[in-house]
């Protein structure tokens, strides 16, 4: 029974067991609704936060940081997009920025977001040297990444790619220098440790230059001195020299004046561009500052008061001794004298004229059939006439051998004189001075201006008397090439229409070849002009000469008188008016202009002239004018003693003749009297 019951029970227990193992074996019927998504993020700096951004349609949304594992997701794509990070100014680059994982569920799904830092970066320096500071290099660096710049300055390149660059260069040039760039091609090497560099030195190609020097006598020695940039000075140079090695630029070439007695060899400054690769040259010609001077002497004073041209360039030169010049007889007191040179300085002839008493030329012209007028006044009486009065105008014609045709004398019972000639197309003269009343009737109107016109034969066509009712005088004339007449001269009262200016003024006045006045001018300042010269250039304008006490519109009076020139139109207009001087006197007494309507001043100063030096205690002048009143150049010549330059003439070769009166001695002549009438031939580009 017991055994029964023992079985019973065990036997139970076995299949309660058994029940119990049997239920645990069948299977579960609930399925699983969500998975996970691991995110893995690599890449960041400790401390450093990630952006990325989970969501789905369904609308799931997260944002990390960091690695993380998301549960519970619903099953589906999941977008995960990843943003770069900046961390302590470094950039980090998501990779990917943006992927899509679809969770299963039930199922893990990894997604893995790795941050890059920037690639390593690279620097190098470029120097360039060698080049002046305004001129730009011509470099060109090309690398990797498509890498290419062009550069014209010293430079830092920043923030590249490592790896190798390339530096071509190129010559570059400026004013004449071509600067070659060393080296022409090189590699420089570039990475995140070392920063890579670069030289490119510029050098300039070097120049010759030539110094020629011409005109030294063969006992005497040349002193140039050529300077340049970065403070180059040759040695003295005292014959021609072939300079080399020299930096592109502009040179100066300046010679010291040689002097042979009273005879002063000078050559002008020169400036030269010496340019790279190349041999430039200058010539350094000593000359002196005329081609041929003449001094004419007697025992007292002589004076070359005017000259004139003839078409053959003959030179006429017309004045006053008081003594006998060479080869000619005094006819008593102050003589007339008549002169004939040709263009090589060669004196043809000399004529001296006069009366038992004094005669003084001061006007000469000649005609197209090749005589010469000349005009003065005279206290005696040239045969065939009586003195008027104190001095009494005259016009004399001569031939072209200097021999007198015939004198005519006109006059007052008081001062009269004959002081400027002019020659027209018909061989008429027109005689230009001053006289006190009519001629042959008594008066007390005082000093006059007249205008006389003479045939061939000396016969008086019609004259013309301006007065102003006070002094006024008429000191030069000239003609255009369409035959009218121009007169220069002074006032001390005022014209019709006309307003004085001050004390004296200086006169202008177009007449035609029947006497008819066409207009007057009348100008000056509120001090003192004397106008004593006219010319007139190819386009019909008319240029007057002389000195002022005060200062024109938009000039200044450099001390005592000034020398002026103006300007006007054939309609009358004054076109400008310049004035000049130094702060001693200056005196401006004879104008002539050349074939490019350029105008010539002479005259003489006791100052010196701006670039210029004083030679004695009055020195001549020439000064040379363009249309514009823009003065070119100024030349101040003389002795060591007085002169003074009247007159001026420029022949078809636009050389420029001058004539006056020295107390010194010029080269090979002697001094003989008190002052010697003297010419000197200039070229008329000398400056």
């Amino acid at each position: 029974m017991y055994r029964f019951l023992a079985l019973f029970v065990v036997t139970s227990l076995l299949a309660t067991a058994c029940s119990d193992d049997a239920n645990n074996d069948l299977p579960n019927n609930t399925e699983p609704t969500t998975g996970l998504l691991e995110i893995t993020i690599t890449g960041l700096p400790a401390g450093a936060l990630a952006a990325v951004d989970v969501s789905s349609p369904a609308g799931y949304e997260n944002t990390l940081a960091a690695t993380t594992t998301l549960s519970d997701l619903a099953p589906g794509p999941y977008a995960i997009t990843a943003s770069n990070v900046v961390y302590e100014g470094v950039s980090f680059s998501a990779q990917p920025a943006h992927q899509v994982r679809t969770v299963i569920a039930g199922e893990s799904v990894i997604a893995t977001i790795n941050y890059n830092p920037p690639p390593p970066r690279a620097s190098f320096s470029l120097t360039i040297e060698g080049l002046p500071e305004a001129l730009d290099a011509a470099v060109t660096v090309s690398g990797p990444g498509l890498f290419f710049e062009q550069v014209a300055k010293s430079t830092v390149f920043e923030d590249l790619d490592t790896g190798n660059y390339t530096v071509l260069t190129e010559e570059v040039s400026d004013a004449g220098s071509i600067f070659v760039a060393s080296p022409g091609s090189q590699q420089v090497s570039v990475s995140s440790v070392v920063q890579g560099s670069a030289l490119v030195s510029y050098t300039v190609e070097r120049a010759r230059l030539a110094v020629t020097i011409v005109g030294v006598p063969p006992t005497l020695f040349a002193h140039v001195v050529v300077t340049g940039p970065d403070g180059y000075q040759s040695a003295a140079l005292t014959q021609s020299t072939e300079l080399f090695n020299l930096v592109p630029g502009e040179y100066t070439v300046a010679a010291d004046n040689i002097t042979i007695g009273q005879l002063v060899l000078s050559a002008p400054t020169q400036t030269v561009e010496v340019i790279s690769r190349e041999s430039s040259e200058v010539i350094v010609n000593y000359q002196a500052p005329w081609e041929w001077v003449d001094q004419l002497s007697s025992t007292s004073f002589d004076y070359a008061y005017r000259i004139a041209i003839d078409a053959d360039d003959n030179l006429y030169v017309a004045g006053y001794t008081a003594s006998w010049l060479p080869n000619a007889t005094s006819s008593g007191g102050v003589d007339g004298f008549l002169a004939r040179y040709d263009a090589d300085g060669e004196r043809k002839w000399l004529k001296q004229f006069g009366t038992a008493g004094d005669d003084y030329v001061h006007g000469v012209a000649v005609g197209p059939d090749g005589n010469i007028y000349v005009a003065g006044g005279t206290n005696g009486a040239f045969e065939g006439f009586e003195n008027a009065g104190e001095f009494d105008a005259f016009v004399a014609r001569f031939d072209a051998d200097g021999n007198k045709l015939w004198v005519r004398q006109i006059g007052t019972e008081k001062q009269d004189f004959g002081w400027g000639l002019a020659v027209d197309h018909l061989n008429y003269a027109f005689l230009v001075g001053q006289i006190d009343g009519i001629p042959g009737q008594t008066g007390e109107d005082g000093t006059d201006a007249f205008i006389a016109r003479y045939d061939t034969d000396g016969e008086q066509v019609w004259m013309r008397v301006v007065d102003s009712g006070s002094r006024d005088e008429f000191n030069s004339v000239a003609i255009d090439n369409k035959g009218m007449v121009y007169v220069a001269g002074f006032t001390h009262g005022s014209f019709e229409n006309q307003t004085s200016a001050g004390d004296f003024d200086a006169l202008i006045a177009r007449y035609d070849a029947t006497g008819n006045q066409v207009w007057l001018r009348q100008f000056g300042t509120n001090a003192y002009e004397l106008a004593y010269d006219v010319a007139v250039d190819a386009l019909g304008a008319a240029y007057i000469v002389g000195h002022t006490y005060g200062a024109f519109a938009g000039s200044e009076n450099q001390g005592g008188l000034d020398g002026f020139l103006a300007r006007f139109t054939v309609e009358g207009e004054r076109e400008w008016v310049v004035q000049f001087g130094t702060d001693a006197n200056d005196f401006a007494q004879g104008v002539a202009t050349d074939s490019h309507n350029n105008a010539f001043v002479v005259g003489h100063t006791a100052g010196t002239l701006e670039g210029q030096a004083s030679r004695g205690t009055e020195d001549a002048y020439v000064l040379k004018f363009d249309r514009d009143g823009e003065q070119l150049w100024s030349r101040q010549f003389g002795t060591t003693f007085a002169d003074q330059a009247f007159s001026t003439a420029v022949d078809s070769n636009d050389h420029v003749y001058i004539s006056g009166t020295t107390a010194g001695d010029f080269p090979r002549f002697r001094q003989g009297g008190l002052s010697d009438a003297f010419v000197i031939k200039y070229d008329s580009e000398r400056d």
